[in-house]
């Protein structure tokens, strides 16, 4: 095997990823050689012209999706214990992480509900303290005998219409903090509704992928969207 140099001063080992793709490399040296000889063959092919060239280029599509079809066997083949690994791990994991989001959303609906509550006292606590300050500020507004009397109550008045809700986030002792956030929900109620200003946010993907829904179901014609036939040679 092959590793690459370690720098001047480097004494650390190759990587798992560089020792895993030497030895893919002496395994698989006959299908990456393979590969090589049928890309470059194909890039050779003439403008078919005959019948015998024709024959000759089915035959070498022919090889090319044998040695496709082995790779990707090959692959596979590589890939299934580390999947069989990776899905042994997600089941053992998978419980935990349900278990966890369902008490994160059982506590969260807790602690929402009783900072509703204190956003809804703060903002009572504020309506009535700014009406009794504007109260006030209203009646030394109508007693004030000179400019001076006047323009304390004028500012008085300013105050009082800025007086808000007190803040109601939750501050730990360890640094952690809980505030509330509205957040907007989207939820589709008559899809015979939804207009196409909607069109301009999909992506040309997405809009091909629902003319090909839409086609399948039996629908050909979409407006906007050209359906063609194509030709194509396919060799079996």
């Amino acid at each position: 095997m092959d590793y690459q140099a370690a720098e001047a001063g480097h004494n650390n080992p190759p990587s798992d990823a560089a020792i895993l793709t030497d030895l893919l490399k002496e395994k698989y040296d006959g299908i990456e050689g393979r590969v090589a000889q049928l890309y470059e063959a194909a890039h050779k092919v003439p403008k078919v012209e005959s019948a015998e060239v024709a024959d000759k280029v089915t035959t070498l599509i022919k090889q090319i999706a044998v040695a496709d079809k082995n790779a990707t066997k090959c692959k596979g083949d590589e890939k299934r214990p580390h999947l069989d690994a990776n899905k042994t791990i997600e089941a053992y994991f998978k419980p935990f992480g349900e278990a966890l989001k369902t008490a994160k959303t059982i506590a969260g609906q807790k602690l929402t509900t009783y900072q509703v509550e204190q956003q809804r006292l703060a903002s009572e606590a504020a309506d009535k303290a700014r009406k009794e300050a504007e109260a006030k500020a209203k009646a030394e507004q109508e007693a004030a005998s000179n400019e001076v009397e006047k323009q304390r109550a004028d500012k008085a008045a300013e105050k009082a219409s800025t007086i808000k809700a007190a803040d109601t986030s939750v501050r730990t002792d360890y640094g952690q903090t809980a505030s509330l956030r509205t957040k907007t929900v989207f939820a589709i109620e008559d899809r015979s509704k939804v207009t196409a200003v909607l069109l301009q946010y999909l992506s040309d993907d997405d809009i091909l992928k629902a003319a090909r829904a839409a086609h399948a179901d039996g629908i050909t014609e979409i407006p906007g969207v050209s359906v063609t036939k194509e030709q194509q040679a396919v060799v079996k």
